[in-house]
């Protein structure tokens, strides 16, 4: 009675419990973390019976301080016991890999040792052939092979993902592609495809229009037999005179430099401006002449070169030369140098020349549109320059190309301000080939 009455006094306190492991399961038990939790229980009203003291807790009661608030829920987890938990399931991971690895180590040898004998003769017959193995190294070898063929793939993802990965974090997102290029006999080469050089696809684009304006030049030599430009000089510089031993050193650089370019492309990388000088130094020294090995990586090489030479011309503030040399002798020098006929040096020059007055055009227009007089007047002084150095033909084919294709994007009102605009620039010089551009021959 007594028991009872205490009981019903202690209702008001807050419940502890705590989870403990059974006694005959103790061994486990120190893998597993203490978990204890703690929560309020309901108050209950009981009515005290008239006559009985009211209940004081004893000092061996007074426990408050080790309970929570009777208003929380807390959770107690015990690190030490997460910590040893931990570590044992690690020893039992590596132990059972390591039997694993072991069982797997035995079966490769059994294996290998029963395959050994895997073809053999009939004593009996002599003339009977018995193939014979074990079921469990049919089973291994399946095994391998298919765990090879799951590694191989797993590891080829992993790689494509880390390239993808990698290619991303690279400054503009560089992706790797793979091409394939027939100046280099088919070989697959790596093309750098970048977010911030946008200039790089422009050009490209700009390299495919200038191919398409060669293929005109062409077809009017064929058809025409036209004769090179006026502007072509009539020999090329002669070798600098040195010494036949320094010949040969400056021979040599060139056919290493020209192996080196050639490596570089099969990477990805371009051909800078430095090795364009550098060629022509090494080749107007010796006087040899290098081979590229296959025409379009020949004709792509003095394409860039001739791209080259004009932005050289354009950014030229007074003297318009190319490393102390004339750019039509550089240009016609070089062309001999890396076995390039005159004709088609010449071909690939106009092409280049219409393809930039037309983009210049352009770049003028979209710039007075914005306001900025100034820097279109820019853009069209770059064309009365190279007007001035390659001065295109009369009535040529290129600059029929580069009409219609202004014509298409400008109308006639904005080519005839533009016109007029360049003349009150560079004069009456480049009217006539600039009015052909614009297909204002009439005007």
């Amino acid at each position: 009675m007594n028991s009872t009455k205490l009981l019903s006094h202690y209702t008001h306190l807050p419940l502890h419990v705590q989870l403990l492991q059974p006694q005959q399961h103790l061994r486990h038990s120190q893998t597993s973390p203490t978990i204890s939790m703690s929560f309020p229980a309901p108050r209950r009203r009981h009515r005290r019976r008239a006559g009985s003291p009211p209940f004081e807790p004893s000092p061996h009661s007074k426990t408050s301080s080790s309970y929570p608030d009777p208003g929380k829920l807390q959770f107690v987890i015990d690190v030490d016991q997460l910590r040893r938990r931990a570590s044992f399931a690690l020893q039992r991971t590596l132990t059972s890999l390591e039997s694993k690895l072991d069982r797997m180590v035995s079966s490769g040898y059994d294996a290998f040792e029963d395959l050994r004998t895997l073809i053999s003769v009939d004593p009996c017959s002599r003339s009977n052939i018995v193939v014979s193995c074990k079921p469990s190294s049919v089973r291994f070898v399946g095994e391998l092979v298919v765990w090879s063929c799951v590694v191989v793939v797993a590891v080829r993802a992993l790689l494509g993902f880390g390239v993808r990965v990698w290619g991303g974090r690279r400054v503009g997102g560089t992706e790797v592609v793979l091409r394939r290029d027939r100046s280099l006999g088919g070989r697959e080469v790596v093309v750098g495809r970048t977010i911030e050089d946008e200039r790089k696809r422009k050009h490209e684009e700009f390299m495919s229009a200038t191919r398409a304006l060669e293929v005109t030049g062409e077809d009017s030599f064929r058809r025409e037999g036209r004769r090179l430009p006026d502007w072509w000089p009539a020999e090329s510089s002669s070798p600098v005179s040195i010494s036949a031993v320094d010949r040969e050193i400056h021979h040599r650089a060139a056919k290493k430099l020209v192996r080196g370019m050639m490596d570089d492309r099969v990477i990805g990388k371009g051909i800078s401006d430095d090795d364009i000088i550098k060629l022509r130094q090494h080749c107007r020294k010796s006087g040899a002449k290098v081979s590229f090995g296959t025409v379009n990586f020949r004709d792509s090489f003095y394409r860039l070169a001739v791209d080259f030479v004009v932005n050289t011309c354009c950014k030229a503030s007074s003297s318009t030369e190319v490393d102390s040399e004339d750019p039509r002798s550089f240009l016609a020098g070089l062309a001999d140098n890396v076995g390039l006929l005159s004709t088609r040096a010449a071909i690939i020059v106009a092409a280049v020349v219409a393809a930039w007055t037309q983009l210049w055009f352009l770049q003028a227009w979209a710039l007075e549109l914005q306001g900025k007089h100034l820097d279109a007047m820019e853009e069209l002084s770059k064309i009365c320059v190279i007007h001035q150095i390659f001065t295109p033909e009369p009535f040529s084919p290129e600059m029929e190309m580069v009409a219609r294709g202004l014509e298409k994007n400008l109308g006639r009102d904005q080519r005839e301000f533009l016109l007029r605009t360049l003349v009150g620039v560079c004069g009456e010089g480049s009217r006539r080939s600039a009015a052909e551009a614009l297909g204002l021959v009439d005007y």
